[in-house]
């Protein structure tokens, strides 16, 4: 989609740096949803032997 803005507006710089900060931002949520649930997981499997 990106592509397709800068057909239409001719700017090429602010598309892509748009897409740049939504794809860190998402990549930023993701990881500190993963680095929660890990910690989560790790404290409940504490006192589980295996």
């Amino acid at each position: 989609q990106a592509q397709v803005v800068r057909s239409q507006t001719g700017s090429t710089l602010m598309p892509f740096l748009s897409v740049l900060i939504i794809y860190f931002a998402l990549a930023l949520i993701i990881s500190w949803g993963v680095r929660t649930l890990e910690r989560r997981m790790a404290r409940g499997l504490d006192g589980v032997r295996v």
